[in-house]
C-alpha cells in the first residue's frame, strides 16, 4: 500500500514540472515584453500633457506613425500626438481627436494627416495646423470636456 502512494506521488511530480515550466515561461515572456514596450505601454495610458493634440475615439483600423519612425501602429484612444506624427484611418473607420486648444477633429475614413506645429494668431494665441494628405477632416467645434 505504501509503495501505491509512492507511485502516485512520483507519477504527480513529473505531471507538473511541464506545466511549471511553461507558466515560468510565460512570465518570463510577459515580464520581458512589458519591459521592452514600456514607453509605448506609458504612452497609450499616460499620454504626455505636452502633446499637441490626444485621440479620443478610435473606430475599425487607424493606424499612428511617430514623426521620427518608419512603422505604423494600431491608434488608441488617449494617445499623444506631436508634431509630424501622421494618422491614417483606413475605409469604414475613423478617429476623433483634440487639439490642446479643445477643438475637435474627425478624421474621416480612407483619410491621412500629419500634425503639424501650431501657428500664431495675430493676437498670438496657438492656432491649430496640419497637412490632409488625402481625404476628409471635419472640424467638430471646441471639447466640453472638464480637464
Amino acid at each position: 500500500m505504501e509503495n501505491e502512494f509512492e507511485d502516485l506521488e512520483n507519477q504527480t511530480d513529473s505531471n507538473s514540472k511541464p506545466w511549471v515550466f511553461i507558466g515560468a515561461t510565460i512570465l518570463v515572456i510577459l515580464g520581458l515584453g512589458t519591459y521592452l514596450f514600456k514607453d509605448k505601454l506609458r504612452e497609450i495610458v499616460e499620454p504626455d500633457h505636452n502633446a499637441l493634440a490626444v485621440i479620443k475615439k478610435v473606430e475599425n483600423q487607424v493606424s499612428f506613425k511617430r514623426g521620427s519612425e518608419l512603422s505604423w501602429d494600431k491608434a488608441a484612444i488617449k494617445l499623444g500626438l506631436y508634431e509630424q506624427d501622421s494618422l491614417s484611418t483606413q475605409e469604414k473607420s475613423n478617429a476623433l481627436f483634440e487639439y490642446k486648444n479643445g477643438y475637435l477633429l474627425n478624421v474621416e475614413e480612407n483619410s491621412l494627416v500629419i500634425i503639424e506645429a501650431p501657428d500664431k494668431d495675430k493676437d498670438g494665441t496657438d492656432r491649430m495646423s496640419l497637412n490632409l494628405m488625402k481625404g476628409v477632416v471635419r472640424v467638430k467645434g471646441k471639447s466640453t470636456d472638464n480637464k
